[in-house]
């Protein structure tokens, strides 16, 4: 097609983009930046290997609210733009990121598979609300400051780190650990908000002495969970309650909460729940 013979309609009507991503390498986006300079940028995306000068020319749009960082390198010297609101760091990244002086808009922050830095001595935004880590990220906690705004809190997959004491964030909502973590959990002081928890597939650590927040509404385990739960105190708003494929302990007794919606057993559970067969509960 001749794109100089294509003809235009007044009909159709002006549109404005909100998002948009560059998958272009650092050199080819500030070749082209230095030529049209982009003010109502939202979304950036910077990829390729390059220097952290030529990074800090790439960001520059001052109304960027989202940047995906698909690079390895320092980030310790960038100044973001003051509106960034999203940052994710993908599969590559491995950088330090102590010192690293995070925007004070910044809300959601996601780090990739290989991430794996000590995060203890990180100064966190005071407006950070998500945070989450990825599949290699398995790093002491216990020292961290915890922005008191986050509201979402994921660890990877093979984190296995002490928790007991950790301080959660006043605000924390939702909390997940990874398939690999199996600490114990009965000296944790948990947010007084907590309303979502969840444990990966390997942990299996006894429960009943756990004091759980009253707030929690939705707690899950993974499938090697096999520990009793006769005794278990369980928060008087629990609403779902999932338990692993291979928990099979016995029920009888157990004084469930008011307000429990939705109970899920696994394919292993085949203990009778008032003279029932367990696939009638």
């Amino acid at each position: 097609m001749d794109m100089a013979n294509v003809g235009t309609s007044s009909r159709v009507p002006a549109v404005q983009a909100f998002g948009l991503k560059w998958e272009l390498p650092v050199e080819v986006l500030l070749q082209r930046a230095a030529t049209k300079p982009r003010t109502g940028v939202e979304c950036q995306r910077p990829t390729g290997p390059s220097s952290a000068s030529r990074l800090q020319r790439a960001i520059r749009p001052p109304n960027l609210k989202r940047l995906e960082f698909d690079s390895d390198m320092p980030v310790n010297t960038v100044s973001w733009p003051a509106s960034l609101q999203e940052l994710s760091f993908d599969t590559e990244f491995n950088q330090p990121i102590v010192g690293v002086p995070w925007p004070a808009s910044l809300q959601n922050l996601s780090y990739g598979t290989k991430f794996n830095q000590p995060i203890a001595k990180v100064a966190w935004p005071a407006s950070l609300q998500k945070l989450s880590f990825g599949v290699h990220f398995n790093q002491p906690n216990a020292e961290v400051v915890w922005p008191a705004g986050l509201k979402r809190l994921s660890l990877g997959v093979h984190f296995n780190q002490p928790i007991a004491e950790v301080a959660w964030p006043a605000c924390l909502k939702s909390l997940s650990f990874g398939v690999h973590f199996n600490q114990p959990i009965s000296q944790v002081v948990w947010t007084a908000c907590l309303k979502r928890l969840s444990f990966g597939r390997c942990f299996n650590r006894p429960i009943v002495r756990v004091a759980r927040p009253a707030s929690l509404q939705k707690l899950s385990f993974g499938r090697c969970f096999k520990q009793p739960i006769v005794g278990v105190a369980w928060p008087v708003s629990l609403r779902r309650l999932s338990l692993g494929t291979e928990f099979n302990q016995p029920i009888a007794g157990i004084v469930w909460p008011a307000s429990l919606l939705q109970l899920s057993f696994g394919v292993d559970f085949a203990h009778r729940w008032n003279g029932r067969p367990p696939y009638t509960v």
